[in-house]
């Protein structure tokens, strides 16, 4: 369209429109526009989010390998995982692994798992900052704020007796 002159002929607007979801549509399916064959598995890591892919790997008779968490449904997919799919880490760690199998299998060498290394200082200055009390804030004109009055203790109740 861009290139045989449909652009000219349209309001600007449509075109942005168009331009933004030639965009969106190359972000999320980019991927797929080079592949040869459908593949022979896929990996999912959050399988109720993924609904749709697992969906239409269903339709296409595709094997699902999916990371499952306690509020997955497991039957959704057909080799389960059982992992935490919201740290970021065992995330890491889980497709690391999975990608190494493949490697493997397909006669690669499997390289080692590195880790962020946790820099000590960085941990003690944050415990220090979580430990620190809170000072109360400060009003808009400079003042410090007025302190509450303590609550006077509530009397008991008496029971009736009958």
């Amino acid at each position: 369209m861009e290139s045989n002159g449909t652009f000219d002929a349209l309001p600007k607007k449509e075109v942005a429109q168009l331009k933004h979801e030639r965009e969106r549509l190359e972000k999320f399916l980019s991927g797929i526009k080079d592949m040869k064959k459908v593949p022979e598995a896929i990996f999912i890591v959050d399988p109720r989010k993924e609904r749709n892919a697992i969906l239409e790997a269903r339709k296409l008779n595709i094997p699902v390998f999916g990371i499952v968490d306690t509020n997955c449904d497991p039957d959704d997919v057909d080799y389960v995982i059982p992992a935490n799919d919201d740290a970021v880490r065992a995330v890491k760690l889980v497709t690391w692994v999975m990608g190494n199998a493949v490697i493997e299998a397909q006669g690669g060498t499997v390289e080692k798992f590195e880790d962020e290394t946790i820099d000590q200082n960085e941990v003690q200055e944050e415990e220090v900052k979580e430990a620190a009390p809170k000072a109360p804030r400060a009003k808009k004109d400079g003042e410090a704020p007025k302190k509450r009055a303590p609550r006077a203790p509530k009397a008991p109740k008496e029971e009736k007796a009958e």
